[in-house]
């Protein structure tokens, strides 16, 4: 045993809150797995302890050893710790068989029995990408009931689900179980029989749980659980009333959601157009794992088509950012020219304006110094009137003294004859 690992261990769960998480996984499914497994570990926050209880079956012993070692390596950084669980497929498995659904998928009937100690668990399937803490999902109260599940909108719409005689039906691919109670009450037993009384073989194991569990399950926000292919069967309105929500909320649901999960035909590793092939990618760090987890031999053309489509959608989304830079850059440049405009227009007015005051204003200040020149010529002629006037009465007065003085020298001159005659 790793010590160092050991005393971690001890230490995350005096500190931290435990999750247990569950994966079945064996050769059908090692690389999807990993990929869920990887991102789990991405979206972990800093306060959970995830506890993966990795339950592997059906390889061939060298191949299970290969495939035990790169999921061992996922817990060397402390993110995480990992328990392997080494079981056999039982002989009634084989008897069963889907086109897209792995037979390890009836281990989940057996989960109270491997998992004895664990009273909780999480279970995923390992088509699923996590995209935020699983916190929220684990609050669930699920101590009266066996689990909290999310519905399945195509199954639940379908005449099968009304065949069954049921009235809800849920997808098994993420369940937040309730293993005590299970336990308690021989739910394994109970679910292997109504497997084995099952006439069609639609669904690997997920009929018998709805069936077995029944109405004894609480049902979680589609988020928790989102099943892509129904953005491909159904419209935005449709999902929206199905679930209670609003459309907006559908539309922004892809985005939100806690664990995406990629049931139905149409995967990633199988079908280049997914709409997830690319976050899919980003969670393979090497060929070689895609070689050991896929192939028992290293599969240089399988490798090759994968880089190349990997290749294909970066460059696909560098065009894409650089178209969006040019009509970025193209919408910037255009709201500076409609902006200049508005400048432009907005300075002619206001020149127009200062044009026509000027204007206003000229008028006016002709028309003050016509007033003005008017009123001076009138002032003008008043003033040449008392000029006259003083002019005339000085002529006059003028006039007076000088007949005065005259006749003053006569009366003189006048006397003085008189008197020397």
């Amino acid at each position: 045993m790793d010590i160092s690992m050991e005393l971690w261990r001890r230490e995350m769960t005096k500190t931290m809150k435990k999750i247990e998480v569950a994966y079945i996984c064996d050769k059908s499914y090692a690389l999807t797995t990993l990929v869920s497994l990887r991102s789990l570990k991405k979206y972990r926050a800093p306060n959970i302890y995830y506890l993966v209880h990795m339950i592997v079956a059906g390889f061939e012993q060298k191949k299970e050893k290969d495939i035990i070692h790169i999921f061992q390596k996922e817990a060397v950084e402390h993110e995480i710790d990992i328990v392997i669980h080494q079981i056999q497929h039982e002989q009634n498995d084989a008897i069963f068989t889907h086109r897209y659904v792995s037979k390890a998928a009836l281990i989940k009937f057996r989960l109270p029995h491997i998992l004895e100690n664990v009273n909780r668990i999480l279970y995923l399937d390992g088509d699923t990408l996590i995209r935020s803490g699983l916190e929220d999902i684990c609050e669930a109260d699920i101590e009266q009931c066996y689990a909290a599940v999310v519905e399945d909108m195509s199954v639940s719409m379908s005449e099968h689900r009304r065949e069954l005689g049921l009235i809800h039906y849920f997808n098994s691919g993420v369940m937040y179980l309730n293993l005590e109670k299970m336990r308690t009450d021989h739910v394994e037993k109970m679910l292997i029989q109504q497997k084995k009384k099952e006439e069609q073989q639609l669904y690997m194991d997920q009929d018998a749980f709805n069936v077995v569990l029944g109405q004894n399950v609480i049902y979680l926000h589609p988020r928790f659980n989102l099943i892509y292919d129904m953005y491909r069967k159904y419209t935005l309105y449709e999902i929206a009333s199905f679930y209670n929500i609003s459309e907006h909320s559908v539309d922004e649901l892809e985005q939100s959601a806690c664990i995406l999960h990629m049931a139905g035909d149409r995967k990633p590793w199988k079908e280049q157009e997914s709409e997830q092939l690319v976050e899919w990618l980003s969670y393979i760090k090497s060929f070689k794992e895609f070689a050991v987890c896929e192939k028992a031999y290293y599969n240089k053309q399988l490798a090759f088509e994968v880089q190349l489509q990997k290749e294909t959608h970066e460059r696909k989304n560098e065009q894409q950012n650089l178209e969006k830079r040019i009509l970025d850059f193209a919408d910037q440049e255009e709201n500076k020219i409609d902006k200049l405009q508005e400048e432009t227009i907005a300075y002619n007015k206001k020149m127009q304006k200062c044009i026509v005051e000027w204007q206003e204003r000229t008028i006016a200040y002709s028309q003050e110094l016509q007033n003005r020149v008017t009123e001076l010529e009138n002032k003008l002629l008043v003033y040449e009137q008392d000029i006259h006037e003083i002019t005339t009465g000085l002529d006059k007065r003028i006039s007076f003294f000088e007949c005065s003085f005259i006749g003053r020298i006569w009366k003189y001159f006048a006397g003085k004859k008189k008197d020397l005659q």
